[in-house]
């Protein structure tokens, strides 16, 4: 428990000391096998990749960890379609499970798979914003206290 508390204090001085060059690592874990499904990811994971202020990892790490199932929605019409679940998570690296911070669900027919994509990774940036937010309140609520 102490380590862990040693390890968050680095990491949020970190932060407040690099707050303008941040990048927030996401973490993707998909599960699914529709086309479209397969495809809203990839536009997601591209996305992000094109981000300044978010990277993607491959790795456990300290940053947000995106969880997303896709089913095909219309058996008769295989690839016309995808209903998708999606959960964004803070992930801590050696807890066994993350934090919850959202999620929604959504559906996506193929001609809208990019659009789709789009607004998943604004929502993906808004999620990193805001607990890049709380990290610095911490760290200010820190520094208040140990003066």
């Amino acid at each position: 428990m102490k380590r862990s508390i040693i390890i968050i204090i680095f990491v949020l001085i970190s932060l407040t000391l690099l707050a303008e060059d941040i990048v927030m690592p996401i973490i993707i874990d998909y599960t699914g096998d529709d086309n479209v499904g397969g495809r809203l990811v990839y536009e997601l994971k591209e996305g992000i990749k094109k981000s300044e202020s978010m990277s993607l990892s491959l790795i456990d790490e300290l940053g947000i960890r995106i969880s997303i199932i896709t089913i095909n929605s219309d058996r008769n019409n295989p690839g016309n379609k995808t209903i998708y679940s999606i959960a964004w998570l803070w992930n801590t690296p050696g807890k066994p499970f993350p934090y919850y911070l959202t999620s929604t669900v959504g559906f996506c027919g193929s001609q809208r798979v990019s659009e789709t994509a789009q607004g998943l990774v604004a929502d993906t940036y808004e999620q990193s914003e805001k607990m890049l937010k709380l990290l610095i309140n911490m760290i200010q609520e820190l520094n208040k206290n140990n003066e």
